[in-house]
Protein backbone atom coordinates (compact mmCIF):
# COMPACT_ATOMS: atom_id res chain seq x y z
CA UNK A 1 0.00 0.00 0.00
CA UNK A 2 1.04 3.55 -1.02
CA UNK A 3 0.29 6.88 -0.72
CA UNK A 4 0.02 9.41 -3.53
CA UNK A 5 0.74 12.94 -3.41
CA UNK A 6 -1.34 14.25 -6.08
CA UNK A 7 -2.30 17.55 -7.24
CA UNK A 8 -5.11 19.82 -5.52
CA UNK A 9 -7.88 18.51 -8.22
CA UNK A 10 -6.43 15.38 -9.23
CA UNK A 11 -6.94 12.55 -6.43
CA UNK A 12 -9.82 10.28 -7.40
CA UNK A 13 -11.17 6.72 -6.08
CA UNK A 14 -12.15 3.63 -7.58
CA UNK A 15 -9.98 0.81 -9.61
CA UNK A 16 -8.57 0.87 -12.64
CA UNK A 17 -6.96 -2.16 -13.82
CA UNK A 18 -5.26 -4.16 -10.74
CA UNK A 19 -4.94 -0.98 -9.05
CA UNK A 20 -7.75 0.43 -6.14
CA UNK A 21 -7.79 3.48 -4.99
CA UNK A 22 -9.37 5.15 -1.96
CA UNK A 23 -9.89 8.52 -0.39
CA UNK A 24 -9.24 8.26 3.49
CA UNK A 25 -8.31 12.04 5.24
CA UNK A 26 -8.11 13.91 2.73
CA UNK A 27 -5.09 11.89 1.05
CA UNK A 28 -5.06 9.26 -1.80
CA UNK A 29 -4.50 5.79 -1.12
CA UNK A 30 -3.85 3.09 -3.58
CA UNK A 31 -3.04 -0.47 -3.61
CA UNK A 32 -2.84 -3.52 -5.71
CA UNK A 33 -5.53 -6.46 -6.32
CA UNK A 34 -4.56 -9.92 -5.26
CA UNK A 35 -3.75 -11.60 -8.87
CA UNK A 36 -6.57 -14.19 -7.99
CA UNK A 37 -9.10 -11.57 -8.02
CA UNK A 38 -11.79 -11.31 -10.90
CA UNK A 39 -13.42 -8.67 -11.72
CA UNK A 40 -17.29 -9.36 -11.70
CA UNK A 41 -18.86 -9.93 -15.48
CA UNK A 42 -22.18 -9.21 -14.87
CA UNK A 43 -23.96 -6.70 -17.35
CA UNK A 44 -24.38 -3.93 -13.81
CA UNK A 45 -20.41 -4.52 -13.01
CA UNK A 46 -19.74 -4.10 -16.60
CA UNK A 47 -22.13 -0.85 -16.97
CA UNK A 48 -20.45 0.73 -13.65
CA UNK A 49 -16.82 0.56 -15.04
CA UNK A 50 -17.92 2.34 -17.78
CA UNK A 51 -19.88 5.01 -15.78
CA UNK A 52 -16.46 5.28 -13.70
CA UNK A 53 -14.57 5.79 -16.68
CA UNK A 54 -16.16 8.05 -18.41
CA UNK A 55 -17.14 10.23 -14.98
CA UNK A 56 -12.84 10.13 -14.78
CA UNK A 57 -12.30 11.31 -17.89
CA UNK A 58 -14.72 13.99 -17.43
CA UNK A 59 -13.71 15.21 -14.20
CA UNK A 60 -9.72 15.62 -16.23
CA UNK A 61 -11.29 17.52 -18.87
CA UNK A 62 -13.20 20.11 -16.42
CA UNK A 63 -10.44 20.30 -13.25
CA UNK A 64 -8.03 21.35 -16.38
CA UNK A 65 -10.03 24.65 -17.01
CA UNK A 66 -9.31 27.38 -14.63
CA UNK A 67 -12.83 28.56 -14.39
CA UNK A 68 -14.82 25.32 -14.06
CA UNK A 69 -12.60 23.80 -11.38
CA UNK A 70 -12.99 26.93 -9.50
CA UNK A 71 -16.46 26.71 -9.17
CA UNK A 72 -16.56 22.89 -8.43
CA UNK A 73 -14.03 24.11 -5.89
CA UNK A 74 -16.53 26.85 -4.22
CA UNK A 75 -19.45 25.06 -4.44
CA UNK A 76 -21.10 24.04 -0.96
CA UNK A 77 -20.85 19.96 -1.43
CA UNK A 78 -19.69 16.63 0.16
CA UNK A 79 -15.94 15.46 -1.74
CA UNK A 80 -12.83 16.89 -0.29
CA UNK A 81 -11.65 18.26 -3.90
CA UNK A 82 -13.26 19.30 -7.37
CA UNK A 83 -12.06 16.56 -8.75
CA UNK A 84 -14.27 13.94 -6.28
CA UNK A 85 -16.96 16.20 -6.46
CA UNK A 86 -17.14 15.89 -10.39
CA UNK A 87 -17.41 12.35 -10.46
CA UNK A 88 -19.88 12.00 -7.72
CA UNK A 89 -22.36 14.39 -9.31
CA UNK A 90 -21.90 12.74 -12.65
CA UNK A 91 -21.20 8.89 -12.49
CA UNK A 92 -25.09 7.91 -10.95
CA UNK A 93 -26.52 10.19 -14.47
CA UNK A 94 -24.74 8.46 -17.36
CA UNK A 95 -25.95 5.42 -19.32
CA UNK A 96 -23.26 2.66 -19.78
CA UNK A 97 -19.95 5.39 -19.95
CA UNK A 98 -21.90 7.51 -22.37
CA UNK A 99 -22.92 11.15 -20.95
CA UNK A 100 -26.74 11.89 -21.26
CA UNK A 101 -28.49 15.52 -21.37
CA UNK A 102 -28.72 15.36 -17.80
CA UNK A 103 -25.05 15.29 -16.78
CA UNK A 104 -23.34 18.33 -15.57
CA UNK A 105 -20.49 20.79 -16.44
CA UNK A 106 -20.97 22.74 -13.25
CA UNK A 107 -22.68 22.09 -10.18
CA UNK A 108 -26.48 23.32 -9.23
CA UNK A 109 -26.83 26.70 -9.71
CA UNK A 110 -28.96 29.76 -11.32
CA UNK A 111 -31.76 28.93 -13.62
CA UNK A 112 -30.05 28.67 -17.40
CA UNK A 113 -32.18 27.05 -20.29
CA UNK A 114 -30.93 26.13 -24.03
CA UNK A 115 -33.62 26.59 -26.12
CA UNK A 116 -32.03 25.51 -29.25
CA UNK A 117 -28.45 24.93 -31.03
CA UNK A 118 -27.16 24.57 -34.69
CA UNK A 119 -24.09 24.45 -36.69
CA UNK A 120 -24.77 26.58 -40.01
CA UNK A 121 -22.02 27.59 -42.40
CA UNK A 122 -19.53 27.00 -39.93
CA UNK A 123 -20.49 28.61 -37.21
CA UNK A 124 -22.54 27.65 -34.24
CA UNK A 125 -26.36 29.33 -33.25
CA UNK A 126 -27.13 29.05 -29.56
CA UNK A 127 -30.39 30.07 -28.39
CA UNK A 128 -30.27 30.29 -24.12
CA UNK A 129 -32.35 31.97 -21.56
CA UNK A 130 -31.33 33.34 -18.55
CA UNK A 131 -33.02 35.59 -16.47
CA UNK A 132 -31.44 39.11 -16.02
CA UNK A 133 -32.89 39.47 -12.06
CA UNK A 134 -30.07 37.02 -11.18
CA UNK A 135 -26.87 37.18 -9.82
CA UNK A 136 -25.29 36.82 -12.92
CA UNK A 137 -22.95 39.38 -13.78
CA UNK A 138 -21.53 40.32 -17.20
CA UNK A 139 -19.57 40.29 -18.99
CA UNK A 140 -19.89 36.32 -18.17
CA UNK A 141 -17.96 33.21 -19.05
CA UNK A 142 -20.19 30.79 -21.21
CA UNK A 143 -18.58 27.16 -21.62
CA UNK A 144 -19.20 24.68 -23.90
CA UNK A 145 -18.68 21.00 -23.30
CA UNK A 146 -19.17 18.76 -26.65
CA UNK A 147 -19.78 15.48 -26.35
CA UNK A 148 -18.90 13.63 -29.54
CA UNK A 149 -20.38 10.18 -28.83
CA UNK A 150 -18.16 7.53 -30.25
CA UNK A 151 -15.27 9.59 -30.87
CA UNK A 152 -12.16 8.54 -29.87
CA UNK A 153 -11.68 11.85 -27.89
CA UNK A 154 -15.37 12.47 -27.36
CA UNK A 155 -15.20 15.60 -24.97
CA UNK A 156 -14.15 19.06 -26.19
CA UNK A 157 -14.05 22.24 -23.72
CA UNK A 158 -14.75 25.35 -25.32
CA UNK A 159 -14.97 28.88 -23.80
CA UNK A 160 -16.45 32.31 -24.87
CA UNK A 161 -17.19 35.68 -23.61
CA UNK A 162 -20.75 36.88 -23.61
CA UNK A 163 -20.27 40.87 -23.00
CA UNK A 164 -23.35 42.35 -22.11
CA UNK A 165 -26.60 40.73 -20.04
CA UNK A 166 -30.27 40.68 -22.13
CA UNK A 167 -33.00 42.64 -20.53
CA UNK A 168 -35.52 39.96 -21.30
CA UNK A 169 -33.07 37.27 -20.20
CA UNK A 170 -33.35 36.24 -24.37
CA UNK A 171 -29.57 36.07 -25.74
CA UNK A 172 -29.25 34.54 -29.32
CA UNK A 173 -26.00 33.84 -30.16
CA UNK A 174 -23.57 33.60 -33.51
CA UNK A 175 -20.66 31.93 -32.61
CA UNK A 176 -17.71 30.76 -34.74
CA UNK A 177 -15.91 27.81 -33.59
CA UNK A 178 -12.18 26.92 -34.46
CA UNK A 179 -11.90 24.88 -37.78
CA UNK A 180 -10.60 21.86 -35.65
CA UNK A 181 -13.94 21.77 -34.20
CA UNK A 182 -15.87 22.65 -36.71
CA UNK A 183 -14.33 19.54 -38.62
CA UNK A 184 -15.25 17.24 -35.77
CA UNK A 185 -18.68 18.67 -35.27
CA UNK A 186 -19.64 17.79 -39.43
CA UNK A 187 -18.17 14.08 -38.38
CA UNK A 188 -20.19 13.69 -35.57
CA UNK A 189 -23.96 13.39 -36.34
CA UNK A 190 -25.15 13.14 -32.47
CA UNK A 191 -23.21 16.10 -30.46
CA UNK A 192 -24.79 16.44 -27.14
CA UNK A 193 -23.65 20.06 -26.12
CA UNK A 194 -23.40 21.45 -22.42
CA UNK A 195 -23.66 25.18 -21.27
CA UNK A 196 -23.11 27.13 -18.81
CA UNK A 197 -22.33 30.33 -17.62
CA UNK A 198 -20.11 32.25 -14.83
CA UNK A 199 -19.03 34.89 -13.72
CA UNK A 200 -17.38 37.34 -10.65
CA UNK A 201 -18.78 39.96 -8.87
CA UNK A 202 -15.75 42.00 -7.65
CA UNK A 203 -17.68 43.80 -4.78
CA UNK A 204 -18.50 40.82 -3.26
CA UNK A 205 -15.65 38.61 -3.96
CA UNK A 206 -18.12 35.61 -4.56
CA UNK A 207 -18.41 33.12 -7.88
CA UNK A 208 -21.96 32.74 -9.15
CA UNK A 209 -22.57 30.58 -11.91
CA UNK A 210 -25.55 28.86 -13.96
CA UNK A 211 -26.84 24.93 -13.78
CA UNK A 212 -25.80 23.21 -16.87
CA UNK A 213 -28.26 23.48 -19.84
CA UNK A 214 -27.80 20.41 -22.54
CA UNK A 215 -29.19 20.47 -26.22
CA UNK A 216 -29.13 18.11 -29.31
CA UNK A 217 -26.94 20.20 -32.06
CA UNK A 218 -28.64 20.27 -34.94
Amino acid sequence: MALVNGSAGGEFSGKLGRLVYRQINGKTVVYERSEHYKAANTAAAKKARKNFGMAVKLAQKLIADPVINEVWTAAKMEGVNSNQRIIRNNIRLMDSGSLTDRNKITPDGLFLKAESASLQRDVLHLSLVCPADNNLVFPANLSMLYNLGRAYNPLVLTETTITESSADGLYELDIKPAKSIVRLLNENPDVLLFIALVSETPRKKKAYWTSTASVRLT
